[in-house]
């Protein structure tokens, strides 16, 4: 019979299976402790982002309600770009001075036409 064979006494081999049982389980303990807090804490940023998501979508979905949007249809040379521009210039002051100064000259021919057709009419 050899040494190792499955009637040996484990007692001969110098180790006993408990002392090895009670080694592994402290140092497995331990991992499964550290496991544990590192997991904890993964979970809590999870958490964390996932408030600040909803958050961020909470914000988008009342500024998307606030919006208003115009679908503006018409034939060539109907006037959509320039109600466009008109609406540029009027509220958010995108255009440089000499921009503004040109599509004021445009306008006014625009609303000068306009009037005259009303008036041929």
């Amino acid at each position: 019979m050899s040494d190792f064979g499955p009637q040996t006494d484990r007692r001969k081999l110098g180790f006993g299976m408990s002392s090895l049982a009670d080694t592994l389980s402290c140092c497995l303990n331990s991992w499964v402790a550290r496991q544990g807090d590192s997991r904890l804490e993964m979970i809590r940023q999870q958490t964390a982002r996932s408030h600040d998501i909803d958050m961020q979508l909470r914000k988008e979905k009342k500024y998307t309600r606030k919006r208003q949007m115009i679908l503006l249809l018409g034939t060539g040379e109907s006037g959509k770009s320039t109600f466009l521009k008109q609406m540029r210039i009027i509220n958010c002051k995108c255009f440089s001075d000499s921009e503004v100064a040109q599509f004021r000259i445009t306008i006014y021919d625009n609303i000068y036409k306009g009037i005259l057709f009303l008036i041929q009419y």
